[in-house]
Formats: C-alpha cells, sequence, structure tokens
C-alpha cells in the first residue's frame, strides 16, 4: 500500500487516459508545445520537434467549441480593428508617408521664402 511520501503506481489505462484541460490550460499548452518544437529544431533533434508538433496539432483540434468560437470572435475584432499584420503594416507606412509629405513641404516652404522677394 502507497504511503504519503511514496506515489501509487499508475497503470496503464490511466496513463492514457486524457487529462482534461481547460480552455485556458489547452491554449497555454498549445503555445508551449510550439516553444519546445522550436528549441528542439534548434538543438537539431527533428524526431523530437516532430512530437512536439503532433502534441500541439492534437491539442488544436481539441479545442472545445466555445473556445473555437472566442478565437473567431477575437480574430474577426482584429480585422474589424485594422490589427491584423497588414492593417498595422499599413498604417505604419501611412503614418510615414505623411511625415514625408510635412517634410517635403516645409523644405518647399523655406526653398522659396526668400527675404524682399513679394508675392504676386
Amino acid at each position: 500500500m502507497p504511503t504519503a511520501t511514496q506515489p501509487q503506481a499508475m497503470t496503464a489505462a490511466e496513463r492514457e487516459a486524457p487529462v482534461p484541460m481547460t480552455d485556458a490550460d489547452r491554449e497555454l499548452f498549445i503555445k508551449q508545445c510550439a516553444r519546445l518544437m522550436e528549441q528542439a529544431m534548434q538543438a537539431g533533434n527533428r524526431q523530437e520537434a516532430m512530437d512536439w508538433m503532433q502534441a500541439q496539432r492534437k491539442a488544436i483540434a481539441e479545442r472545445s467549441p466555445e473556445q473555437l468560437a472566442l478565437l473567431v470572435a477575437e480574430e474577426e475584432r482584429r480585422l474589424d480593428e485594422g490589427l491584423d499584420y497588414f492593417g498595422v503594416q499599413g498604417r505604419a507606412q501611412r503614418m510615414l508617408d505623411d511625415e514625408m509629405l510635412i517634410r517635403i513641404e516645409q523644405q518647399r516652404e523655406r526653398a522659396f521664402d526668400v527675404p524682399g522677394v513679394i508675392e504676386a
């Protein structure tokens, strides 16, 4: 009989039984799998990386319908607000373009601001 300091051995069925995860736990696990997969690849351990990728895919496939709905709603909100990659990059480029136009206009004003010349 196991004691408090001696863990009880798990049966094969218990080891194979899926551990229930909350949606938050699953999302964290998915991110951890990605990080561990990348670390394994950097270490040159392709098989370990493939194992982490399979674990990640399995966890993604097991997302609850509620979690999928939340993820879709979040992505739609980001797209509506222009927070996707292309929206953010486009906004940054427009800001640079506006700044460049302002500088060009200021340079023109200085170039044509000649003392003693009266504009018609």
